[in-house]
């Protein structure tokens, strides 16, 4: 039999193999929501992960901590990888209705969160640099710390709710399009994002790309 002190360190050598896998599983804690232009919130949000390829779908958590009621809204919300700048793959910008995991039926735009609640949310989301590499479901990203600017979420939020109309019946079928105005719209009038590279900026909008969302995993 070994003496307590070497299995403790026998212990000990495997955590250690099995910690660095552990924390990239693991998902990230609870960030402070944030506010809409002229509006306050106690709400939480934290990623559990991202599913997709160019677009998909950011899975997350949003939280009430509060003794009130509050309602929750994706506009504007962008997701930043957590690796440096020159190694990160695209951001991603939150456009559209999303899911809640709780409710059967249509996307919402906005969702309520009851005091104490946690409601589990399938965001729609869309690559904001159309040079940078695509996401592979590995990496871990978090929420910025402030929405994207005014000008440019209505844009994308406005243009998408067209495409959303043309296919009523089949939301899915508008990811593509969706897509293609988030690029265009990020590229038109360029704003410095988090996360930004420097001299991040194209020479030049892209072409219409295809926009494979890759494989998306329930909740």
């Amino acid at each position: 039999m070994k003496p307590a002190g070497a299995r403790l360190c026998s212990c000990l050598v495997v955590l250690g193999l099995f910690a660095p896998a552990l924390a990239l599983a693991a998902p990230g804690g609870f960030a402070p929501l944030p506010p809409l232009a002229g509006q306050t919130t106690r709400l939480q949000i934290r990623v559990l992960r991202y599913t997709g390829g160019v677009h998909g779908k950011m899975i997350v958590e949003v939280k009430n901590p509060g003794a009130e009621r509050e309602s929750f809204s994706a506009r504007g919300l962008y997701f930043v990888p957590e690796l440096p700048a020159e190694q990160a793959p695209q951001r991603e910008g939150a456009a559209g209705p999303f899911e809640v995991a709780s409710r059967r039926g249509p996307r919402a735009t906005t969702a309520a969160v009851a005091p104490g609640a946690t409601l589990a949310l399938q965001l729609h989301t869309y690559c904001l640099d159309s040079h940078r590499a695509s996401p592979t479901g590995r990496e871990r990203f978090r929420v910025a710390r402030a929405r994207l600017p005014a000008s440019l979420a209505t844009r994308i939020e406005a243009g998408a709710a067209g495409i959303l109309r043309v296919h009523v019946d089949n939301p899915d079928a508008a990811s593509g399009a969706i897509q293609n105005l988030v690029w265009e719209a990020r590229n038109r009038a360029w704003l410095v994002l988090e996360g930004e590279r420097p001299g991040e900026r194209p020479a030049a909008p892209p072409a219409s790309q295809p926009a494979d969302a890759g494989e998306v995993v329930p909740l």
